[in-house]
C-alpha cells in the first residue's frame, strides 16, 4: 500500500484594512495573509488527479477553521496558477490575528460545504463516484491541520507544510487487472463489498456513505477522522456497470488496465458479506458465458490516505486476486 498526500504550503486570505481600522485609535488589526507555493511541481491538478497526488487550481474554494477565536468554515478562494496562486476571503468573513503572543490552531478541508458549521465537516457522497481508470475527483477530500502558530513565529503566514499538509481523507482502491489468456476480456462490472454489524466511530456500517449530512456521517477535522452516528446511512456493497477491454498481447497475456474506487476508512470485522471483498464480473469476446468471481480483498483496516493495491487475474476459466 503507498502512502497519499501532498505538501502544500498554504497561508490564509490576502486583504488590507479598512479604512475604519485606520481611524480607530485602537491596535492596528493583523489580517492573516495567504498564498500557496506548490512543493511537488510535478503534482497534478485535483481535476486531473492521479492516484497519489493533487494539488489546487484557480477557483477552488477550501473551508478553513481557527479555534482560538471560534472562527469556522471561512471561505478562502484560489486565483492564479503556481507559484503566484493566492487566496482570498471576502472582507466580512476576514480572520485576524488575535494578539502577537497567543498561539492559534488552525484547520483546513476541500471540498468547501457552505452549509458547515463547525469542526464536524461534510464529506463527498461516495455512492456517487465513478470506478474508472483514475479517482474520481468528485469523491475526493482533503484535509489539513492541526497548525498552530503564534504571529510573531510565522509572519502573518500560515502554512501547511510538512506533518500538517493536506492529505486525502478517504482509503484508495486501486485494481490492476489482466489475463493469462490469448483472447481479450471486456471487464463487465466490479461490485465492492465491505462493513460492520455494530457501528462505532471507527467502524462505519459500509464502505461507501449514500449522503453528506454530518448528522449521520461526517469528517471531525479536530479528531482527523470520520465521525459516525448510529444513525449513518452508509452502504456495505457498492456496485457499478463498467466497461473496460482487457486486451490481449496476441499471446499469452494482456495489457492491464487500473480500476480506481475511494471508500470509507475505517475497521472493517462483519461476517459474511460484510468482509471487505470485490466482485468482478467479465465476459470474452469469442462469446460464451460471462464470468463472476468474488475474491476477499484480505484487509480489514483501511486506513485514510493510504492506497491498497490489488492485482486481479483472469485465467483458465478463474479469476484471482494476487
Amino acid at each position: 500500500m503507498k502512502k497519499l498526500g501532498f505538501a502544500i504550503c498554504l497561508t490564509i486570505g490576502s486583504m488590507g484594512c479598512s479604512k475604519e481600522d485606520f481611524q480607530t485609535p485602537s491596535p492596528e488589526r493583523v489580517v492573516i495573509q495567504a498564498q500557496m507555493t506548490l512543493e511537488d511541481t510535478g503534482a497534478l491538478t485535483r481535476t486531473a488527479m492521479s492516484g497519489s497526488t493533487a494539488s489546487f487550481v484557480a477557483g477552488d474554494k477550501i473551508g478553513v477553521s481557527e479555534t482560538l477565536t471560534q472562527r469556522s468554515n471561512v471561505p478562502y478562494t484560489a486565483s492564479g496558477s503556481g507559484s503566484s496562486m493566492t487566496w482570498s476571503t471576502p472582507a466580512a468573513t476576514a480572520m485576524y490575528w488575535f494578539n502577537s503572543t497567543a498561539t492559534h490552531t488552525f484547520y483546513a478541508y476541500y471540498p468547501y460545504n457552505a452549509a458547515n458549521n463547525g469542526n464536524v465537516v461534510p464529506i463527498p457522497v461516495l455512492a456517487n463516484q465513478t470506478f474508472g481508470p483514475t479517482p474520481d475527483v468528485n469523491a475526493d477530500m482533503l484535509v489539513a491541520g492541526p497548525k498552530t502558530q503564534v504571529r510573531g513565529t510565522g509572519g502573518n503566514a500560515v502554512a501547511f507544510t510538512g506533518s500538517t499538509a493536506f492529505t486525502h481523507a478517504f482509503s484508495l482502491l486501486k485494481f490492476t487487472i489482466s489475463t493469462s489468456l490469448i483472447s481479450t476480456y471486456t471487464l463487465k462490472s466490479m461490485t465492492l463489498r465491505g462493513g460492520n454489524t455494530t457501528v462505532t466511530p471507527d467502524k462505519p456500517y459500509g464502505m461507501f456513505n449514500t449522503v453528506n449530512t454530518v448528522s449521520k456521517v461526517g469528517y471531525d477535522l479536530v479528531a482527523r477522522s470520520l465521525s459516525v452516528t448510529t444513525a449513518n446511512n452508509t452502504a456495505a456493497n457498492f456496485a457499478q456497470s463498467v466497461t473496460r477491454p482487457i486486451a490481449s498481447t496476441g499471446l499469452l497475456g494482456s495489457i492491464p488496465i487500473t480500476v480506481y474506487a475511494l471508500v470509507l476508512p475505517g475497521l472493517y470485522t462483519g461476517t459474511g458479506l460484510l468482509n471487505p471483498s470485490v466482485q468482478v464480473q467479465v465476459s470474452s469476446l469469442l462469446g460464451g458465458e460471462q464470468q463472476t468471481a468474488v475474491i476477499p480483498l484480505n484487509v480489514t483496516n483501511f486506513r485514510p490516505g493510504y492506497m491498497y493495491s490489488f492485482n486481479v487475474q483472469i485465467g483458465n476459466g478463474l479469476i484471482d486476486i494476487l
